[in-house]
């Protein structure tokens, strides 16, 4: 099986690679009332946990929701289904907060013909102040946008992070820094897309055998939500989309008195390309103010080998470093350069200018990709326009034009197809993620994967630049894998890098196989006004809201 560095980059790709909507258990099986003013039969097959995880333990649904209508239900929820899923997600936050839990998470991915895709599972302790984590990550396969799975494990005390994945030399990482988000295993927002749809129910049950460390007291509730057909989108780490088309949407939750989701089930018929399945997940909470995070043992090894790295007279003889993770050998140490970039950018305005060709070796074009990217902050705003032309999904790229509008209040897509522009709302919440739009995982990936060396330097508006080249390929597997090829050669990379680790450009070009067919890939990548971009609403969005009202 390929390896690849689907791990802890901040854990962006293993936390949001599968669409990041958590999943639990199978639905009521008494009648009840919806919200679309129909009711569930209650001799209907319900979606059945094909995940095989064994954490549902919801008890005996056979209670219904009868009682007394008025009786206070979690927040979010009403006698006649999800008045709120936002409310309730942000109950069970509520709820982790200050505490200790474990998260757990299984998926699977099922061919329509019954062969498994994909299939792994995360286990991760949660320390109270949100700093601490121990986090495993096993499986096989592939996810649902098609990207290789790794094996990988996290520890971080919440000053400093230890990896053990086989991207990294040695397979292990140490680095500065936490490593995570406070809220990534908290699910908020997960919860309440999850959750959202036209079609809920909810039913009373009776309190599960293990109510994962809250009280199991009173009236538990399960809720189910079916929602309409949708499409997702993926940005790998290369910076192309990844379509995929989900119908038969259900999720099922259960949930305490409290609000508090023990676990929930996401769960939806796919189609990418010309592979299609069941796609499965299940998220579950428990141990809630009772779990340790355990120093795993091989922090030990991780800690002796980053050692010997630091002692090696090699090491020691070089240049000062020139800016983080890069001194006079070249890149040695991807992460920090990486991450430095990204924290340049963090609360700065900036511009990314992007332009990927594809052709053949006979030079005959086949594909082109341009894309700009603004982004300012406080309060953050983003807009995109990335336009395709040619042969564009042969290589892995979105087949439309795509305009983004993005806020803390949502983001907003306008995807120009054959019969007219589709609008949608696709999250509450600023997308993509701001590793994506700075193009730190893209970078990691690169100056992981290649050798390389300090070629120069050269002065552009009075800023000096290091010239970076990559002399060789360290891991060709991995860098097939990143750049969704079979295979790839006649690799070159060029980066222009400043004192703060700030990548104001990159050029990378190669020879990518896929199946039969081979094509010549070139990407050239710019971030430039930094400090001086300003952003404006697009007139579309206002276009978005009246076809969203009709």
């Amino acid at each position: 099986m390929r390896r690849s560095i689907v791990l802890a980059v901040g854990l962006l790709v293993l936390l949001s690679g599968c669409n990041a909507v958590p999943g639990g258990d199978a639905g009521p099986t008494t009648q009840a009332t919806t919200n679309d003013g129909t009711t569930d039969d209650p001799t209907e097959e319900t979606a059945d946990d094909r995940s095989g995880t064994g954490t549902d333990t919801t008890g005996d649904d056979s209670t219904g929701t009868g009682g007394n209508a008025d009786a206070a239900l979690p927040p979010g929820l009403s006698t006649d289904g999800v008045a709120d899923a936002a409310a309730l997600a942000a109950a069970h936050e509520r709820l982790l907060e200050g505490q200790t839990y474990t998260y757990d998470r299984e998926v699977s991915l099922v061919a329509a013909n019954g062969t498994d895709l994909g299939r792994w599972s995360q286990h991760t302790q949660v320390g109270a102040d949100r700093l601490r984590f121990n986090h495993t990550q096993t499986g096989e396969g592939v996810s649902v946008a098609g990207i290789t799975i790794e094996d990988s494990r996290v520890y971080t005390n919440g000053s400093v992070t230890y990896t053990n994945a086989s991207a990294y030399r040695d397979g292990y990482s140490v680095a500065s820094g936490r490593g995570f988000a406070a809220t990534t295993f908290s699910s908020e927002q997960l919860l309440a897309d999850a959750l959202n749809a036209s079609k809920t129910s909810v039913a009373a049950v009776a309190p599960p055998d293990d109510a994962g460390g809250v009280s199991a007291d009173g009236q538990w509730y399960r809720v189910r939500a079916d929602a309409e057909n949708r499409t997702f989108t993926y940005r790998t780490l290369n910076d192309t989309s990844v379509e995929v088309r989900a119908s038969n949407v259900t999720a099922t939750a259960l949930v305490a008195p409290s609000g508090f989701v023990r676990n929930l089930t996401y769960e939806y018929d796919f189609e990418r390309g010309t592979v299609s399945g069941r796609r499965t997940m299940t998220v579950g909470y428990s141990g809630v103010g009772e779990t340790t995070v355990e120093v795993p043992a091989w922090v030990a090894e991780a800690k002796a080998v980053h050692a010997n790295r630091t002692s090696d007279t090699t090491e020691q003889a070089l240049a000062d470093e020139l800016a983080p993770g890069l001194n006079e050998s070249g890149v040695t140490d991807a992460w920090t350069l990486a991450e430095a970039h990204a924290d340049a950018l963090r609360n700065r305005s900036y511009t990314v200018v992007s332009n990927l060709t594809a052709s053949g070796l006979g030079d005959d074009r086949e594909a082109t990709a341009d894309a700009t990217t603004k982004v300012t902050r406080d309060p953050t705003r983003l807009v995109r326009r990335s336009n395709v032309s040619g042969d564009a999904r042969s290589i892995g790229l979105f087949g439309q034009d795509v305009d983004i509008w993005a806020t803390e209040n949502g983001t907003w897509y306008a995807v120009e197809r054959a019969n007219g522009t589709n609008y949608r709302r696709v999250a509450e919440v600023v997308r993509p993620v701001h590793g994506s739009r700075t193009d730190r995982d893209s970078l990691f990936v690169l100056f992981s994967a290649l050798d390389t060396e300090l070629a120069g330097t050269e002065t552009a508006n009075g800023t000096t630049l290091y010239r970076v080249n990559a002399t060789g390929v360290r891991n060709s597997e991995t860098l097939a894998s990143q750049l969704n090829a079979d295979s790839v050669r006649n690799v070159s990379l060029t980066a222009l890098v400043d004192e703060r680790g700030v990548v104001h450009e990159y050029r990378v070009a190669y020879t990518a196989t896929h199946g039969n067919r081979t094509t010549r890939i070139e990407r050239a990548v710019r971030f430039t006004a930094l400090g001086g971009t300003s952003v404006e609403r697009p007139a579309w969005v206002a276009e978005e809201t009246n076809a969203t009202a009709a």
